[in-house]
């Protein structure tokens, strides 16, 4: 009797030993250790072979019974090889179970910077636009977002930036009418139809300008106050609409709300100076004005922090 050692599959992790003796003058019996280093299985099997065939491997040459000192080896040999490779098995099947078991580690959100003075809330900072109408139309309130945003009152340079969403102005939404003072309320299907018409190619074009922008360029005190009125500051700069920059001046009221500035002020500006056209209908039977004014209701963390605005005269805009 011989026994063999097979050479390893790296194709299906197994490795075989083979251990053979003869069966009688013309066959011979292989038994095989079939072992997996994928898993723990073992499989015993035995085959019938004719005796001038060569069982595959590296089989033992028969002449080594002969020798007991050699076949002790092998078989001691062998066994080990065994074990060994079983506990093997056992720590690779341990160590992918115990990956499975544990979800992978990800590392923790970075924790959002928290705000420096000058930056806008964008939560509660809204922009508020009254389109009038022509002819049979009707008056409509649109209501948007900043993008971002940052304000340095009394920079005479470089005094901050504004980003509009243009994607997230609303057409007659119930809390832009009420800003503006609009009665009633917009159906839905006018609605719809009057979002579709300002989103649309000829005016927003949202599509292909998704943001506007106000680069403020300075944000001073103004000498013309109103007394008993908050203190104003003119924010000049360069308005980008739909693609067109147009210098302008915005004049605004700062009230201080605790650590907070709240700025609001108006500006007028018309579509075709922007290059979008008033919407119209039945020959201007019905349409937009082409003037649209503009309302900020901005919030602002007070520089320096905790407060201290320092304040002009007490004033306001004049009205």
């Amino acid at each position: 009797m011989g026994r063999e050692v097979g050479p390893f599959s790296p194709d299906t992790n197994t490795l075989v030993i083979c251990k053979s003796s003869h069966h009688n003058n013309t066959a011979q019996v292989a038994h095989t250790f079939v072992f997996s280093t994928s898993g723990l299985s073992c499989q015993w099997a035995s085959y019938v072979f004719p005796r001038t065939a060569r069982i595959a491997g590296c089989f033992i040459p028969r002449q080594s019974r002969g020798d007991p000192v050699r076949h002790a080896i092998i078989h001691a040999v062998s066994h080990a090889l065994i074990l060994a490779l079983m506990g093997m098995a056992i720590i690779s099947t341990d160590g992918a179970a115990s990956a499975v078991a544990q979800p992978p580690q990800l590392s923790p959100a970075p924790a959002a910077a928290p705000p420096t003075p000058g930056d806008v809330d964008l939560a509660t900072s809204r922009v508020y636009v009254f389109v009038g109408k022509t002819g049979l139309g009707h008056n409509h309130a649109v209501s948007g977002l900043l993008q971002a945003g940052r304000v340095a009152l009394g920079a005479a340079d470089q005094a901050g930036m504004l980003v509009f969403d243009m994607r997230s102005f609303a057409a007659d939404t119930a809390e832009a009418r009420k800003a503006l003072g609009l009665p009633g309320e917009t159906d839905a299907s006018t609605q719809k139809q009057v979002q579709t018409n300002m989103t649309g190619p000829d005016v927003l074009d949202v599509a292909r300008h998704p943001t506007a922008t106000f680069q403020i360029r300075s944000a001073l005190s103004s000498k013309q106050q109103v007394q008993g009125r908050p203190p104003v500051y003119e924010l000049m700069g360069t308005f980008t609409l739909h693609g067109v920059a147009r210098e302008v001046m915005i004049p605004v009221e700062v009230e201080q709300r605790g650590e907070w500035l709240r700025l609001r002020g108006i500006f007028v500006i018309k579509q075709t100076d922007f290059g979008m056209k008033p919407y119209k209908k039945l020959g201007g039977v019905v349409g937009v004005a082409d003037e649209l004014r503009i309302t900020g209701d901005i919030r602002v963390l007070a520089t320096p922090p905790g407060g201290g605005l320092v304040a002009p005269p007490a004033g306001g805009l004049g009205r």
